[in-house]
């Protein structure tokens, strides 16, 4: 059983899409903000996916158990999620079709963050829980939940 680190305590545990084409936009948003080298960093393909409709049952609880190592292990003070436009793990099964625009493929993403939003405020009360989209041009994007 793993228990609270007293003395190693995270920024923040990052969960980010697989995907090499958004590593180094994520990796440089990290860094400015002071993220990087302070956060466990998670990389799943297809980000948020596995957390709200994970493509096999077994993928859900693999996402479930890395963010609960994180949590029990460095204590973060925060959860955020990078999301990306065109992302395979959503289309793989056409849970968000492939080739959409940004702004649908954007919209599609952003119905999964208020129903992972709230598990997690459950789960893990008191932690600061952010959302971020990427599209194929630009950079790291935070997502306003309504």
């Amino acid at each position: 059983m793993y228990t609270v680190s007293k003395k190693v305590k995270a920024r923040a545990c990052v969960i980010t899409c697989v995907d090499f084409r958004f590593q180094k936009k994520i990796y440089t948003y990290l860094e400015k903000h002071h993220y990087l080298d302070l956060s466990d960093i998670i990389s799943l393909a297809g980000g948020t996916r596995d957390f709200v409709c994970p493509a096999k049952r077994e993928d859900g609880i693999v996402a479930g158990e890395q963010l609960e190592l994180s949590i029990r292990l460095h204590n973060p003070h925060e959860i955020i999620f990078v999301d990306h436009q065109d992302c395979d793990g959503y289309t793989i099964d056409n849970t968000i079709p492939k080739g959409l625009d940004r702004a649908d493929d954007e919209l599609k993403h952003q119905e999964y963050f208020p129903i992972l939003k709230k598990h997690l405020t459950a789960a893990y009360p008191g932690r600061r829980i952010r959302f971020f989209y990427v599209p194929l041009t630009g950079e790291l994007e935070e997502v306003q939940m309504k």
